[in-house]
């Protein structure tokens, strides 16, 4: 199967730093992070390469599925790369909850830049 790229773009009436800031600390992460109405818990946030984060999403119905960046690049404050998978408890990847054909690991870049 051919790579495909997704690009979204977002626009915030923010400083640089406090974007990155949002996007590199557990706990303001923890505020944002995951689909609407979960309550996301960051387990473990080292951000370096060859770090991890490593979260819990809990679902309002009671579900719960883990996730894990596994980080290749942190640039501070522009870039971050990282290998995004769904995990288990104890951060191994598993299958997607939703099943499918759903890619056991998809390649994330994000990057930041005054407008």
């Amino acid at each position: 199967m051919a790579a495909t790229e997704f690009v979204i773009t977002r626009l915030f009436k923010a400083p640089l730093a406090r974007i990155w800031q949002h996007w590199t600390d557990a706990g303001l992460m923890a505020q944002w992070f995951g689909p609407k109405g979960v309550t996301t818990t960051v387990k473990t946030l080292d951000l370096r390469p060859g770090g991890i984060m490593h979260a819990r999403m809990d679902q309002p119905g009671g579900g719960r599925m883990w996730v894990k960046f596994a980080y290749r690049e942190v640039v501070e404050p522009s870039r971050l790369v990282w290998e995004h998978s769904f995990a288990d408890e104890q951060a191994n990847i598993v299958p997607s909850p939703f099943g499918g054909s759903w890619p056991l690991r998809i390649l994330s870049t994000v990057t930041f830049a005054e407008e």
